[in-house]
């Protein structure tokens, strides 16, 4: 009995290496029109690449389940062609990566949505690297109960109103809570609500991570989002949520806001818990400006307690850079010099005693001759 289960063991591992190659092996696919695209997605399997060789236009919605695939846009862009049929009433996103897809989006501009330019669903997986969105009615990416990575996002304007970014939402249908993924870096030509989050929906609770790898980070403090640079800068805040949400950080992230008002600028620092002022540049604030020289730092207000640069933060905590007026030092007048003779003699003494000594030379010359 123990050589047929050897036997059956064995003859399995044929069939599976057999098999291995049909299996792994993916497909390359080139696309230069909408038909193309959607007939290329139908049929597509985990693991296939589609790339773009055109800019396309689509005339209503694409909607993607239950595959891992990647959508290469090779520089080009997917936009919506203005006889869009579907109007705007339910999911009018360019794209939608929804149940059981897991996409990754490369080198592509997604632009001129009725609403957004990529919606992650429910269970949905989005992974955006090297992406531009751009002129979407909505919003840029509408992370609606599914998952948003962040590798490369270069965030235009969006929105017909007021900018929109990122949102953060969870409609009726969506099963699954948002999750928001950094792993590389975040940039917008707008500075307000780079990421929203969602007010009338049924929103409550959403998750932000941090990869090992990335760039930029995600922080949360309050019912706020905030996005840090590489310097734990924080570049970008999201709206303040009016309602009560559950902000889940990476248990990773140890972190606490500082924030510095300095004259009119404000600066805002993530830094790790137990680290001191010294752990982030301070020179735009100690020397930002002009007439002032730096003296200490404040909490809350200039007459708050000195709150010295050597102590350890535990909390998020707000400071006030406190100044002095420069001294104007007295301008020292530089010292006329003496163009005088050391000798005593001014320039009119040495011109006739010269005039002197070379008559008297010649005197004596012309008495030798005569003698």
């Amino acid at each position: 009995m123990r050589e047929v289960k050897k036997i059956v063991f064995f003859l399995i591992i044929i069939v599976a290496l057999l098999l291995l190659p049909s299996i792994c092996k993916a497909t390359d696919y080139t696309v230069a029109d909408e038909d193309t695209l959607r007939n290329t997605l139908e049929s597509a399997v985990t693991g296939d690449v589609i790339t773009l060789t055109k800019d396309i236009v689509l005339t209503s919605p694409i909607t993607i389940t239950d595959k891992i695939i990647e959508i290469n846009g090779n520089g080009h862009s997917i936009s919506a062609d203005d006889t869009w049929t579907s109007g705007t009433q339910g999911n009018q996103s360019l794209l939608t990566i929804s149940t059981g897809a897991n996409v990754t989006l490369r080198n592509l501009t997604l632009r001129d949505s009725k609403k957004y330019g990529v919606q992650a669903y429910d269970t949905g997986y989005v992974i955006l690297d090297g992406v531009t969105l751009i002129d979407n009615n909505y919003g840029g990416v509408l992370v609606n109960g599914g998952n948003l990575e962040i590798v490369d996002v270069d965030l235009g304007r969006n929105g017909e109103e007021n900018n929109v970014g990122i949102e953060i939402s969870k409609g009726e249908s969506a099963q699954r809570d948002p999750v928001i993924i950094m792993n590389g870096r975040l940039s917008s030509s707008e500075s307000e609500n780079v990421i929203w989050i969602a007010q009338n929906d049924n929103l409550d609770k959403f998750t932000l991570e941090n990869t090992e790898e990335t760039e930029y980070k995600l922080f949360s403090t309050g019912n706020q989002v905030l996005v840090a640079d590489e310097n734990n800068q924080i570049i970008y805040a999201s709206n303040e949520s009016e309602k009560q949400i559950e902000i889940s950080p990476d248990e990773s992230i140890e972190s606490v806001i500082v924030t510095i008002h300095y004259g009119d600028g404000v600066l805002q620092f993530a830094v790790n818990k137990g680290d001191k002022l010294s752990s982030v540049d301070l020179t735009e604030v100690k020397e930002g400006i002009e007439g002032k020289e730096f003296v200490e730092f404040r909490v809350g207000t200039e007459k708050g307690e000195v709150f010295k640069e050597d102590t350890e933060i535990t909390e998020s905590i707000e400071l006030m850079a406190v100044y002095k007026d420069i001294k104007k030092e007295e301008v020292k007048k530089p010292e006329e010099k003496d163009e005088s003779d050391k000798n005593g003699m001014d320039n009119t003494q040495i011109v006739i005693a010269s005039t002197l000594a070379i008559l008297s030379l010649v005197g004596l010359v012309e008495l030798k001759k005569n003698k």
